[in-house]
């Protein structure tokens, strides 16, 4: 009985053989080179722009939102240590305010689904509060650590003093 086609019979050394021979630096120099070429030539690079092109507009608004919204609160976790029902209850305990100026905040922002932002402390890593994006970019760095600063603007934002009232 001829063995034709049972050549191949022994499939976890059939398996062991393709690994090793794949392995090999020539070869894979070899497969580089073609792969190159292919790769090169504008068929190639039309054919994978439409191939993107199509990826993306079936399933990109749902791959980014979805992605977005399941990450961010991964990071909120890892970050700050606290779950999205955690901060859900934040929210509430706050009346949907900014800490910071009162301003209401808006859920729903353009980039994460969320424009609040979460207010900790880097030295301690203590979560304050939600603000608004204004507050935490703009005046809460100024303040952060020093308590001196603070004292001194609430002082000067409760003198009596008129610059209009100065002699020339």
């Amino acid at each position: 009985m001829a063995e034709t086609g049972l050549r191949h019979i022994n499939k976890e050394k059939k398996a062991a053989y393709d690994k090793e021979y794949t392995a090999r630096p020539e070869i894979r120099e070899k497969r580089q080179k073609r792969y190159l070429k292919i790769r090169e030539t504008e068929e190639y690079k039309e054919s994978h722009r439409k191939r993107n092109r199509v990826y993306k507009s079936k399933f990109k608004n749902k791959l980014s939102d979805y992605y977005n919204n399941r990450y961010r609160w991964m990071r909120i976790k890892q970050k700050y240590g606290i779950t999205k029902e955690q901060w859900f209850n934040m929210y509430e305990t706050q009346n949907g305010k900014c800490k910071v100026c009162g301003r209401e905040l808006k859920l729903g922002g353009k980039r994460t689904g969320l424009s609040v932002m979460t207010e900790h402390c880097h030295r301690t890593g203590r979560v304050r509060g939600l603000t608004c994006n204004y507050c935490n970019s703009y005046i809460l760095p100024f303040f952060d650590y020093d308590n001196e600063r603070i004292s001194n603007l609430k002082n000067y934002l409760e003198t009596d003093f008129d610059g209009r009232l100065i002699d020339v």
